[in-house]
């Protein structure tokens, strides 16, 4: 199950997937009835890629840009991210899971994190590389399987704060994708 567990958390991206398809593709639902039946599809889905993208369109209904880091072997890694210019930028990212910067905070206790941004170097560069300087607040949500984060969701809306219903959504959504992942990992 580990060695599984590891190929579901940290299998990377195609390589042949571009930039202009990932956006495409990542438009927010536009009813409730297109939401409820993402979710049935996350619950569903064949592959981890495919609950990302998913995951990915229902976040952006509660934020401007949403983003999913694959936390393993010490790092943490930029998946794919979508929204306000996240697309082209969070793949580049990587940083030590044990580094003082905001990334690594819901790591320790594998709690959400939700604040402002911290005024550490090392955050200011990561979020300027990401082009989410301007954001007021940030929200990083872990992803969990089992005792191991896995994932983090990172979301932000801006200059504007982040609303509690939105961060509430985001949270039921993290779940969700867990129960995506851990039933992936059964199939296998």
């Amino acid at each position: 199950d580990e060695l599984l567990l590891e190929e579901i958390a940290t299998e990377l991206p195609p390589a042949s997937r571009s930039a202009g398809a990932a956006t495409a593709a990542l438009m927010p639902p536009s009813s409730p009835a297109e939401v409820a039946a993402l979710e049935l599809q996350i619950a569903e889905a064949g592959s981890r890629d495919d609950v990302v993208g998913l995951s990915l369109r229902i976040a952006l209904l509660h934020c401007r840009a949403a983003g999913l880091c694959v936390v393993g072997r010490g790092m943490i890694s930029g998946l794919r991210g979508a929204g306000d210019g996240l697309v082209d930028r969070i793949e580049g990212v990587m940083i030590p899971a044990a580094s003082e910067s905001l990334f690594a905070r819901p790591l320790a206790g594998g709690k959400p994190f939700r604040g402002s941004l911290s005024q550490s170097p090392v955050d200011r560069r990561l979020l300027r590389a990401l082009g989410r300087a301007e954001a007021s607040e940030v929200v990083l949500l872990p992803i969990r399987i089992g005792d191991r984060v896995v994932n983090l969701l990172y979301a932000d809306n801006g200059a504007d704060s982040l609303p509690d219903t939105g961060v509430a959504a985001l949270r039921a959504l993290t779940v969700g994708m867990a129960r995506a992942y851990e039933r992936l990992i059964r199939e296998r």
